[in-house]
C-alpha cells in the first residue's frame, strides 16, 4: 500500500491570508465611507444651488426676493421642535415654483446632519437675507450646514456652504461676515 503525501496549507498560512483579507476589507470600507460622505455633500450643494436658481427665477419674474422666502432658520416639514420655520412656511405662498422649492428644501434638509435638539441654534439651514441685511427686497442668501463640529455648540458648530444673490459662494466655518452668508447675500 502506497501513501501519497499531499502538501496543504498550514493553519498559520491560512490565518495570515485571512488577516490580510480583513485588513484590505477594512481599508476598502473606509474609502467607501469617505466617498459616500463626499457624494452626500455634493448632493446637498447641488440642491442648494437648485434652490438658489429657483430664487433667481422668482426675482426675474417679480423683481423681489422677499416675496420668495422669509428670513429664518429652516427645519423640514416633518421635523418636530420649536424655533424655526418649516420649508412650507418660509417659502411664500405666491413664490414662483413654490412646490418645487419646498420639495428641494425638504430633500436637502433630509441629507443634512441629524438635528437632535429642537432649538433654533441646532437647525441646519438659514434662508433669506441675513440679520444685518438692510435690503431684503434685492438680497438673498442660503446657508447650509454640511458637517457638525462636536467641540463647538450652536450654529457656529460646523462647516457651512453659502450662496448669495450677489453670486458669492462660501464654504467653511460659520461666520457672520462671510461672503455669501450673513455679510454678503
Amino acid at each position: 500500500m502506497k501513501y501519497s503525501l499531499k502538501r496543504g496549507f498550514t493553519l498559520i498560512e491560512l490565518l495570515v491570508v485571512i488577516a490580510i483579507i480583513g485588513v484590505l476589507a477594512a481599508v476598502i470600507l473606509a474609502s467607501l465611507n469617505s466617498a459616500r460622505e463626499k457624494a452626500k455633500t455634493a448632493a446637498i450643494k447641488q440642491e442648494a444651488r437648485q434652490l438658489y436658481t429657483l430664487a433667481q427665477n422668482h426675482f426675474a419674474d417679480t423683481g423681489r426676493y422677499d416675496t420668495f422666502v422669509s428670513y429664518d432658520w429652516v427645519k423640514s416639514d416633518t421635523q418636530s421642535g420649536s424655533g424655526a420655520s418649516t420649508c412650507s412656511t418660509i417659502i411664500h405662498s405666491l413664490a414662483t415654483n413654490r412646490d418645487k422649492a419646498i420639495e428641494v428644501c425638504n430633500n436637502m434638509l433630509a441629507k443634512l446632519p441629524t438635528n437632535l435638539a429642537s432649538n433654533v441654534a441646532s437647525n441646519k439651514m438659514l434662508m433669506g437675507c441675513g440679520a444685518g441685511c438692510i435690503d431684503r427686497v434685492n438680497n438673498f442668501s442660503i446657508q447650509v450646514k454640511l458637517q457638525d463640529n462636536a467641540s463647538v455648540s450652536g450654529a457656529a458648530a460646523g462647516n457651512y456652504f453659502c450662496l448669495g444673490s450677489s453670486g458669492a459662494v462660501y464654504e467653511g466655518l460659520y461666520s457672520t461676515g462671510s461672503a455669501g452668508c450673513y455679510g454678503n447675500p
